[in-house]
């Protein structure tokens, strides 16, 4: 993978690279090339913490070890815990011993959520009791999570993984005038949710991030792309289900593609969990990460090639979030 150029990477090794936990780097958190930014600091509204590592990747491939040092310190910085634990069970302040915690993937295209950033999510779940078959990693479609390197579970034993596939809720949500429905698992079957989408631009929305991950969660998305996606993703957001379950969003920012996207390979390095509970400070964050990589490759922002992120504002003005 280069900067300049897209990456002539195959998919198969792309796959192999985040479906392999890496061996024999599990690195002390004193040896570790490690920064926590808090970029936004107005509680947990408007607040994004920013966990670097350049140990987190090795080739295509993510450290799970270092991802859960930085996912851990994240964590710690954003809630203004001591432990881990104390700041993970504050995300989840009604946990119930009953209660599914899913957490939402993306696995449309090439680069997608990688399994080791999932696997430290589930750990740090597991450790503060949450029972591992009560854990749900899911997506639109089984044959998307498979591609992506997912193993398929719908079993009472172990992490379940699996898509929503055709089993969405008969409710009706208008989205942007138009009437959609949301997958059962995100309606019915979770009590939480955490957001863990990636670090990409688009060609229509301008970019992919936490918000618009939620086109894996509704039927038949292709219909809401006109005007750069807006405001149906902002709409859509508004949804109670995805308002009022999501307790965290962790953008899996070890990789990101800064133009072309959503599809292709990853075309250049952040080694970074991005962590808050706000999606719009989050989103506007993560713009300007992708617009300052386009300004190092030669090219305009996002917003003076067409193509801009319209949804961000339009959220913001929904309540959803302040980009202040």
């Amino acid at each position: 993978m280069t900067k300049t150029t897209k990456s002539t990477i195959t998919r198969r090794e792309f796959v192999r690279g985040i479906s392999s936990v890496g061996l024999g780097l599990a690195l002390a958190p004193t040896l570790l090339n490690f920064h926590v930014e808090r970029a936004y600091a107005v509680e947990n509204v408007g607040k994004v913490v920013v966990a670097t590592s350049k140990n987190l990747t090795s080739g295509l491939s993510v450290n799970t070890t270092v991802a859960n040092l930085l996912l851990n310190a994240a964590i710690q910085k954003l809630t203004g815990k001591n432990t881990a634990e104390e700041a993970w069970k504050s995300i989840f302040p009604s946990l119930t011993k009953d209660d599914i915690v899913g957490i939402k993937i993306n696995t449309l295209f090439y680069l997608s959520t990688h399994s080791q950033v999932v696997d430290a999510i589930v750990q740090n779940l597991v450790a503060i009791g949450i029972p591992e078959n009560n854990i749900i990693i899911w997506d639109k479609l089984d044959s998307d999570l498979i591609r992506a390197g997912y193993q398929i579970n719908r079993g009472e034993t172990g992490v379940r993984c699996f898509g929503t596939n055709a089993d969405y809720d008969n409710a009706i949500y208008k989205i942007g005038g138009q009437s959609k429905r949301l997958s059962k698992i995100l309606t019915q079957t979770c009590n939480h949710l955490i957001n863990v989408p990636v670090l990409k631009d688009h060609s229509i929305s301008g970019v992919t991030l936490s918000m618009k991950n939620h086109y894996g969660s509704v039927d038949n998305p292709g219909s809401l792309h006109g005007n750069n996606c807006d405001p149906y993703i902002a709409d859509l957001n508004n949804t109670a289900p995805i308002k009022e379950k999501t307790r965290l969003i962790v953008l899996d920012a070890s990789v990101g593609i800064y133009n072309g996207g959503p599809d292709g390979p990853p075309q250049f390095y952040y080694n970074s969990l991005i962590l808050g509970q706000d999606p719009v400070a989050l989103d506007y964050h993560c713009l300007q990460i992708i617009d300052e990589e386009r300004k190092k490759q030669g090219l305009q922002p996002i917003a003076n090639v067409g193509r801009p992120a319209k949804y961000i504002q339009t959220a913001a003005g929904l309540g959803l979030g302040t980009m202040d």
